[in-house]
């Protein structure tokens, strides 16, 4: 008989109580009169028979708590011939290789590799073997059916060439996606298979391991885990902030977040910026600690950031700025560009083209109707008319409008309404209004695209903004405009006109301080952004990713163009990369960023027994230093796991269990009838 967890036999010395405490009362040493005692009846000396009963129940509850203490200990018997032969097939060994990011560390892989090997070599002739790798995905590199099919002798070879042919990828590591699915795929196989599932890993900090918890593993299956030593002297490690497309302007500088090592001793950090041209910068930095770093990116639109003389993927980072398309914008001939002198006010004009340029030359390039040729028209995006256009400039404007354009008309009297009306197909009928003190807006169209920008709650309020001067605008009924704003008196304030495959977005008050205050306050430069987005179809595409995961791509788009030029083709919404880097969308342009995530460059460690402690039925890790680096054991299925199968099958402590209830009972029994009676002896 053998015992799986022979510690538990200590519990035998609890057998020592009960035994003192008998012998304790057996014993009188000492007696002592006192007055109290006067009061007691005097009972007889026990009898034989009691004493053999309560020699009896010391043997019963000592008998019972040894076999507790056997239980627990898991005693098996090793049957001393060995089985017949039966049905039951081949063990099964899974080799689960880790190829993430974080295997390109040092000689991680080769150390894979080789022990990957040495295992597969020191397997019996009838043992079967199965490789999978895992990153973000789990993928089978050889099956077992293959491995049973090939020769004992050509196995090895056959191994060697699969694992040539692997090479770690720059995805993420998802730990508990592995074992889980080894796991399902072992319930699927006959119930009286056994399966060891081999792991060879670094063990990375930031591998993923919420899939582990709660989860069900099944019988006969056990995990050995294999942990792979990483290099000393972890690097930095450089983690790149995103900007917003929502809030963030062109050209805001570029985060980075800078993770030191403990052991750095410098208190800064030199990178470098590869772009056109190459930079050195400096940033400082406190050992074991993470620090945001803003750099100045100026004109280059992406570039790739390092730790000057590192050559580890975790100190270099990728960067791009929010991609941007020049707008062609077409403003009216008649508007001035600046005042027009010192004692003439400007007009409207000169604020709408102001405006324009708030949104910078890499977003807007502004000329008037007179300086286009006719044939850009396809080109221009928007039409921003302060006032009705010359009349020959109408049929223009219509056709540019029916292909596709956007434009803002500004009314600034009533006698722009006959050029409203061509422009719109609707006869409109205009009427000038002198707000009483001042009007404000009193409702908008908030879910319109053009209120996109004001969506937060610090830019939704625009009960500052007064309007003292507006035209009031009537159509007949129907009339397929719609009010997006209305003022106060609910006269409307801002409407859309569709016009063939473009629209017209007109405002009923023109923008000069002395009719209203829009063009000096802060909605304005946003609402001219919402503007040409809509013109364009909204803001060029900014994807952020890591190598690995699942992009979703916008509509239309038939491929991605890699730093050389390479073209991607996506023949699906979906796309898969597999190298970091930017990425410009075809056609149309927009943007992807791709870098190794976050909790792959991490440089620590999981502490031993994280997976025992998530469950994970996990065998003792055979030795990591021998001369050739494999395991001494020739066997891969260890003797302590094949001992555990054997208990399992047996559960003998159930049968131990059931004589310690059995003892209890008949002790309980037997203390009852012996036990004196009230003012008597039993």
């Amino acid at each position: 008989m053998g015992l799986l967890t022979p510690w538990f036999l200590l519990g035998l010395l609890a057998i020592a109580g009960p035994l003192a405490a008998h012998l304790r009362r057996r014993t009188v040493r000492n007696r002592v009169a006192f007055s109290a005692v006067a009061f007691l009846e005097a009972q007889p000396p026990r009898s034989a028979k009691r004493r053999w009963e309560d020699l009896l129940l010391l043997v019963l509850r000592s008998l019972a708590l040894a076999l507790l203490a056997l239980a627990f200990a898991r005693p098996f018997f090793v049957p001393r011939t060995p089985p017949e032969p039966s049905s039951k097939p081949a063990q099964l060994t899974v080799l689960l290789l880790d190829t993430s990011a974080s295997m390109h560390r040092g000689s991680l892989w080769q150390d894979a590799r080789q022990r990957a090997s040495a295992l597969a070599a020191n397997l019996p002739p009838d043992a079967e073997l199965e490789l999978r790798t895992f990153d973000l995905s789990v993928r089978t590199r050889l099956p077992s059916e293959q491995w049973r099919q090939t020769p004992p002798s050509a196995r090895p070879a056959l191994l060697q060439s699969v694992l040539e042919s692997l090479q770690p990828s720059w995805a993420a590591a998802r730990l508990d996606l592995a074992l889980t699915e080894a796991a399902r795929a072992h319930a699927s196989l006959p119930a009286r298979s056994h399966t060891q599932l081999v792991l060879l890993s670094d063990f990375q900090q930031g591998s993923s391991l919420a899939g582990l918890h709660g989860f069900s593993w099944p019988p006969r299956f056990h995990v050995q885990p294999f942990p792979l030593t990483p290099p000393p002297n972890p690097p930095p490690a450089l983690l790149w902030q995103p900007p917003d497309p929502e809030s963030s302007p062109p050209d805001a500088p570029t985060k980075i977040h800078v993770l030191a090592p403990a052991g750095l001793s410098a208190d800064s950090l030199p990178l470098t910026l590869e772009g056109a041209p190459q930079r050195e910068l400096r940033v400082p930095v406190l050992p074991g600690k993470s620090r945001l770093a803003s750099l100045p990116l100026g004109n280059l639109s992406k570039a790739r950031i390092r730790v000057a003389q590192s050559t580890d993927f975790a100190s270099e980072v990728w960067v791009a700025s929010l991609p941007q398309r020049p707008a062609l914008v077409a403003l009216n001939p008649s508007t001035p560009q600046a005042a027009q002198g010192p004692s003439s006010p400007p007009a409207t004009g000169y604020f709408l083209a102001n405006a324009l340029r708030a949104l910078g030359d890499s977003r807007v390039l502004a000329a008037t109707a007179d300086q286009i040729a006719p044939e850009r028209d396809p080109s221009i995006r928007l039409w921003a008319l302060a006032g009705a256009p010359p009349p020959a400039l109408l049929p223009r404007i219509r056709a540019s409008l029916e292909q596709g354009a956007t434009g803002l008309l500004l009314l600034e009297s009533p006698e722009d309404a006959p050029s409203l009306s061509q422009l719109a197909g609707i006869p409109f009928r205009c009427e000038r209004r002198n707000a009483e003190g001042f009007a404000l807006l009193g409702s908008l169209e908030r879910t319109h695209p053009l209120f996109a920008p004001f969506a937060s709650a610090s830019f939704s309020d625009f009960t500052s903004i007064r309007f003292f001067q507006f035209q009031a605008l009537s159509a007949p009924d129907p009339s397929p405009h719609k009010i997006l704003a209305r003022f106060d008196s609910g006269e409307p304030a801002l409407l859309e006109i569709p016009c063939g495959k473009g629209r017209l977005f007109v405002w009923t008050s023109s923008w000069i301080p002395a009719h209203s205050q829009w063009a000096l306050s802060s909605r304005c430069v946003p609402f001219l952004s919402a503007c040409l987005d809509l013109a364009e179809g909204g803001p060029p595409p900014w994807i952020v990713g890591a190598p690995g995961e699942s992009l979703s791509l916008p509509a239309g788009t038939t491929g991605l163009r890699d730093g050389s030029g390479t073209l991607l083709e996506a023949p699906s919404s979906r796309i898969t990369l597999a190298e970091p880097g930017v990425y410009t969308l075809e056609p149309g342009g927009g943007t992807a960023v791709l870098n190794i995530a976050r909790d792959e460059r991490l440089s620590g460690t999981l502490p031993p027994g994280t997976l025992e402690a998530l469950g994970v039925p996990c065998a003792p890790s055979p030795a990591t230093n021998t001369p050739n680096g494999t395991s001494p054991s020739p066997n891969p299925l260890s003797e302590t796991l094949a001992l555990r199968e054997l208990e399992d099958q047996q559960a003998g402590w159930r049968y131990v269990l059931a004589g310690v209830l059995g003892l209890l009972l008949l002790e309980t029994l037997l203390a009852r009838r012996s036990a004196p009676l009230p003012g008597g002896s039993p």
